[in-house]
């Protein structure tokens, strides 16, 4: 914020501090509730990479 001036910093901090006031869109539970269905629905890409990789590995080295 030290490059912000004058109205600028009132506006931000403005911003801020209506901020601080808002509820949380998503608890924490929630937001773990949400990731663990996307997780159920779509797969773990990373895990899916990892076991054709070493299916490949697997054949090549078979």
């Amino acid at each position: 914020m030290a490059e912000l001036r004058g109205r600028e910093l009132s506006c931000a901090a403005a911003i801020e501090q209506a901020e601080r006031g808002l509820e949380p869109l998503m608890t924490e539970a929630k937001l773990r509730d949400v990731a663990t269905t996307v997780r159920e629905r779509f797969g773990d890409r990373d895990l899916r990479k990892r076991q054709m990789h070493l299916m490949r590995l697997g054949r090549k080295y078979a």
